[in-house]
């Protein structure tokens, strides 16, 4: 039987410096040396990389062990409740028969050791045994290498002495447990199960001035914030840490080189920094770049750091721009989406009138879809389909508003003419930004007056003649919603249309945004951009207005299953397949659907599995459509309040789905290098999403690939978006 010593194990790998450099060397609680241990975790988890952390809970009255982020300090003992020293306890056998010293394990700030406390949580009716510090511990802890960790391994660690027997293994819970520090199975901890890996970081004393760059989130438009400029919405910041080791009252300075794009909030700090946030303000579309400067004077010395923003603004989708007018050099096609039922206007042919497309959506290579806009003059222009037909209106009688308060009348049909003299041009509803169109030189017959009058998307609740609930009239109310239009132009993939599910694995996924039929044809400008948004490990599944700021929280994939059903009556089992749905972190929607506005998220564990859902078409009336309904046990996902999304065991119209393939994932821009300071950019070349190489800078608006080459022949990458 041999004895394995944390110092012996680390000779054993005496020729790895890198390994050896994350295991802790033993030390004592007042002269350490002091350790960061931080989780490993999966990639894209937000657990991975935070470090044990010793904080007062205020539901158990405990100072527990939390994962927390390294950076996120603001004061000293912010660094200290980071930090942890190993002293020699005794010793343990594994079940191999080999003896490990074992380790008391020392926060700094509280003085007090690593131990396991019985959580008995009543108001969640739950118990587990998690990681509290205590003054009189009485457990120790193993140290031990992952054994699959490849070049570069990780470590288990192991309490000598569990309450619960079968959980000996430290585990980063995740946002259920608060993120604090659990014990867990074996396996759990000798598993490839990543929140049960840790590492070891030697604590190195921090410069008197830190500013550093915090989860920069990749920028995009964003309304609400309530900017003084109206005209220049601003965009998602950037947060920045700054840490000085300063007294409480000593100023911290910090300034920048490019006022017109960035906003500091707040505009000044004091004492042991905190955290700033960098707001850009642009005027337009596009890339913004600029320089940080903070300054503090410590001691009659000052210290000045700098760091490199930068910003990217791209516009919402609804895209509210107008489209590029057509000529003889140029056709550039758009879909024309009337937000109030989320459909596209469509050419029906020759003399007949426009209708919307048949599923929320367009085809995307439907010519009949596609429209353009040729200049007249200045500020006019006809709208011209791919099959050639242009927009013009005629006067009809039709019945509105059905039943007793039915009405007769005569009603301005939009139309498909095979030429026309009609002439439009864009205008903006209100203060909102949308665009209409405005149809010019209108002449009102009854009044024998021009009218001001707008091309609108009828409502199909109010209309039962097919081709008007279907269609589009002449209206005068500039505020009305069934004005709002949207431009998306054809091949740059911004357009929203239902798609054909498919199943995928998590190693090669398909991603979609999902929504509900009734709340995307609800006819309110928010409600119809609403999807199914994330709130991770725990949380809810919601219905929130889609903002790409936050694509991935809207991101699913579907994965097929396929159960045996047991025959009845001597006959042989058949299968059935289902489906477990994912978000872009891998949580499940959770396998029990209660009838009640609720639908959990679960890390996907053998005590909570994922949810297992029948997929079937939406029947409406006697005719099935190509959207569909999820089913699990007696109840269906179902649209509550148009906010959540719950279980309900009757199928009504609320329970109708649709799916939108996503062809593109925006990367964080926390992957996209800054460029130096010190290392300016000497030559760039530039690419399209596709990969194709470009002979010059785009000039026509989109997200494209820019290659940099640098003064030190480094070569960086990033994804803009480039302004017309």
């Amino acid at each position: 039987m041999k004895k394995i010593t944390l110092f012996l194990f680390c000779m054993l790998f005496a020729g790895m410096a890198e390994l050896r450099a994350q295991l802790p060397q033993e030390g004592t609680t007042e002269d350490g040396p002091y350790y960061y241990i931080q989780v490993d975790g999966k990639a894209g988890d937000p657990r991975a990389g935070l470090v044990f952390t010793a904080e007062t809970d205020a539901e158990t009255k405990q100072v527990r062990v939390f994962g927390r982020a390294k950076g996120d300090i603001k004061t000293l003992d912010d660094i200290d409740r980071r930090l942890w020293s190993f002293e020699k306890g005794g010793t343990m056998t594994d079940g191999d028969g080999n003896v490990w010293d074992t380790y008391f394990i020392t926060n700094k700030s509280t003085q007090t050791g690593l131990d396991i406390w019985h959580w008995n949580d009543t108001a969640k009716s739950r118990e587990k045994d998690i990681a509290v510090v205590s003054d009189f511990p009485e457990t120790q802890w193993r140290i031990f290498p992952v054994t699959n960790g490849g070049e570069n391994p990780a470590f288990h660690i192991e309490a000598s002495n569990p309450i619960t027997a079968n959980s000996p293994y430290l585990h980063q819970g995740n946002n259920g447990w608060g993120f604090g520090l659990i014990l867990e199975t074996a396996g759990w901890g000798a598993s490839a199960e990543k929140e049960s890996w840790f590492r070891f970081v030697e604590f190195e004393d921090l410069p008197n001035l830190t500013v550093s760059k915090k989860e920069i989130d990749y920028a995009y438009t964003l309304e609400g914030r309530g900017s003084e400029d109206s005209e220049r919405p601003d965009i998602a910041g950037q947060k920045i840490t700054v840490f000085a080791k300063a007294p409480a009252d000593t100023p911290i300075t910090l300034s920048l080189d490019n006022d017109d794009n960035f906003l500091i909030s707040p505009d000044g700090l004091t004492g042991m920094g905190g955290e700033v946030e960098i707001f850009a303000f642009p005027g337009a579309p596009g890339e913004y770049t600029g320089n940080l400067t903070v300054s503090v004077t410590i001691n009659g010395e000052t210290y000045t750091e700098k760091v490199a923003l930068k910003g990217l603004s791209v516009p919402k989708i609804p895209v509210k721009t107008s489209p590029t007018i057509a000529n003889s050099e140029n056709d550039t096609w758009y879909y024309l989406q009337y937000p109030r039922v989320g459909v596209y206007m469509k050419d029906k042919g020759t003399g007949n009138i426009l209708e919307t497309s048949d599923r929320y959506g367009a085809d995307k290579d439907d010519p009949a879809q596609l429209w353009k806009f040729v200049a007249v003059n200045d500020t006019a222009f006809t709208l011209v389909s791919k099959l050639g037909n242009q927009l013009d209106y005629k006067v009809e009688t039709v019945t509105t508003n059905p039943g007793p308060d039915q009405t007769i009348k005569e009603t301005n049909l939009v139309y498909s003419a095979a030429t026309s003299d009609k002439t439009f041009s864009f205008k903006v509803r209100n203060n909102d930004g949308y665009y209409i169109l405005q149809l010019n030189e209108y002449l009102n017959t009854e009044t024998e007056e021009t009218t001001i009058i707008y091309v609108n998307k009828t409502n199909p609740a109010t209309n039962t003649e097919p081709y008007i609930g279907n269609g589009y009239t002449l209206y005068s109310g500039k505020g009305d919603i069934g004005n709002v239009i949207v431009f998306s132009e054809y091949g740059k993939g911004d357009y929203m249309a239902a798609s054909t599910l498919e199943a995928s694995t998590a190693g090669e996924p398909i991603w979609y945004y999902m929504q509900f039929y009734r709340t995307a044809l609800d006819g309110n400008l928010t409600n119809i951009t609403k999807k199914f948004k994330s709130a991770g490990t725990g949380g809810e599944v919601t219905q929130t207005p889609f903002d790409m700021a936050e694509q991935k929280s809207f991101l699913w994939r579907f994965e097929e299953v396929t159960i045996e059903v047991p025959g009845e009556g001597g006959e042989d089992p058949t299968t059935e397949t289902k489906y477990k749905i994912f978000d872009y972190n891998g949580n499940a929607i959770a396998g029990a659907l209660s009838d009640e506005n609720h639908c959990e998220l679960v890390e996907v564990t053998p005590e909570t599995p994922a949810g297992e859902f029948a997929l079937a078409p939406y029947v409406d009336g006697d005719n099935e459509t190509a959207d569909f309904t999820l089913q699990m046990g007696s109840n269906y996902l179902n649209d509550f309040g148009k906010t959540h999304v719950g279980g309900y065991s009757v199928l009504d119209n609320g329970c109708r789905l649709f799916v939108i393939k996503v062809e593109t994932v925006i990367s964080s821009i926390e992957n996209i290098p800054f460029e130096e300071i010190d290392d300016p950019v000497v030559s760039r070349v530039y690419y399209t999403i596709q990969g194709i190489q470009l002979g010059k800078r785009p000039t026509t608006a989109g997200l494209y690939i820019e290659k940099s080459i640098h003064a030190s022949k480094k070569v960086t990458a990033k994804t803009i978006y480039i302004v017309e």
